[in-house]
């Protein structure tokens, strides 16, 4: 399997690509973020500005903590940050597996951090830069099997839905399709979405 990460492979979406024997990224790619995270919103103090009152009716001592309707106690936070460390050692060990590094190598990157495609070529994070085309044509190399160019596939459009468009709107159909196409390709210099 060979993974190739588009404008961004952060966090799980680098998880998921690490598991291929190559991983490709374009030069501006976001990769990494190798951290866990357990938001935890409290909206109580919103509810009662707002004259809502929730009762929560709920068995198990620790069944409430995590509905949002009020902070952590201290053990609950224990709990949860628990569950974070081991999320965080079970990401780091995969990483390790997969790129074939030492854990502390991979523990001094798990800060949570991303770089580009180009600085995680020099961190080790992925093996090639390159676009998804050079991807498959490593993929074929691997494998022997000849790659061929990808096709977009979307069903067709209702004809009532195609006929009431009109002119204005294909044109900008055909805008937004071509748009989509470019940043796939990364073919849009700097533009490359946020980490998640």
């Amino acid at each position: 399997m060979v993974a190739s990460i588009g404008s961004l492979g952060a966090s799980g979406g680098y998880m998921a690509a690490v598991g291929a024997r190559r991983v490709f990224a374009y030069p501006d790619s976001i990769v990494g973020s190798i951290g866990v995270v357990h938001p935890h919103l409290a909206v109580r103090g919103l509810l009662e500005k707002l004259g809502i009152d929730v009762e929560l009716v709920h068995a198990g001592r620790h069944k409430d903590a995590f509905q949002g309707l009020r902070g952590l106690t201290d053990e609950e936070r224990a709990k949860v940050q628990a569950v974070t460390d081991e999320s965080q050692r079970s990401f780091i060990a995969l990483v390790a597996q997969a790129r074939h590094r030492p854990i502390p190598e991979i523990e001094a990157l798990a800060t949570g951090e991303f770089w580009t495609g180009r600085r995680s070529l020099e961190l080790g994070l992925v093996d090639r830069l390159g676009d998804r085309e050079e991807a498959l044509e490593e993929l074929s190399r691997m494998t022997g099997i000849a790659a061929s160019r990808t096709v977009r596939a979307a069903p067709p459009r209702p004809f009532l839905e195609r006929f009431l468009s009109g002119g204005s709107s294909l044109l900008s159909s055909a805008l937004r399709d071509a748009a989509v196409d470019l940043l796939e390709e990364g073919r849009f210099g700097g533009l490359s979405g946020g980490p998640g």
